[in-house]
């Protein structure tokens, strides 16, 4: 199976399911578009919040590695020692064929899943959840490595924040 047929199936999906979520979800979509501009400049400070601390995280990833690795930080073992060999077995039995239909399924719907919710959000004029959720995706990125196996963040240790 080809990324394009991936591709096209996974959008297709992600297209219907967006559509079925607008249709019952949002009770006045021209009312909802209406308002949209409001809406925007009320979530505008938390989305510039995200912005920030991603494009800070993105800065100082390499930084954060460096550190890690000179403090002897390597969660990898702990990780093995949580999961055993239960990977290694799932990817043992998972189908070739399907690795394409995971692939594309995480590239595209992982990026609908956490996309989604602000746009729900920002279109039921809900502002405030949309705003705890983006203060959420904030933290979550300010606390997370993008490389897991490398360690924790050096920040986290210097705050004194508990070790994971």
């Amino acid at each position: 199976m080809s990324l394009g047929i991936v591709s096209v199936t996974v959008g297709a999906i992600a297209t219907s399911g967006l559509f079925l979520t607008l249709v019952l979800c949002i009770d006045r979509p021209r009312q909802a578009l209406q308002r949209l501009d409001e809406e925007i400049l009320d979530i505008a400070p938390y989305l510039a919040l995200v912005g920030v601390v991603m494009l800070l995280h993105r800065i100082t990833h390499g930084l954060s590695l460096r550190i890690s690795d000179a403090l002897g930080l390597n969660i990898t073992d702990i990780i093995y020692d949580v999961e055993g060999s239960f990977v290694v077995y799932l990817q043992a039995v998972t189908p070739d064929g399907l690795v394409p239909v995971f692939s594309g399924l995480y590239m595209f719907g992982f990026a609908y899943v956490l996309a989604t919710p602000v746009v729900l959000y920002v279109l039921t004029s809900a502002t405030r959840p949309a705003k705890e959720l983006l203060v959420a995706y904030a933290f979550n990125n300010l606390t997370s490595s993008h490389d897991f196996s490398r360690g924790i963040p050096p920040w986290v240790i210097r705050v004194g924040l508990p070790r994971l």
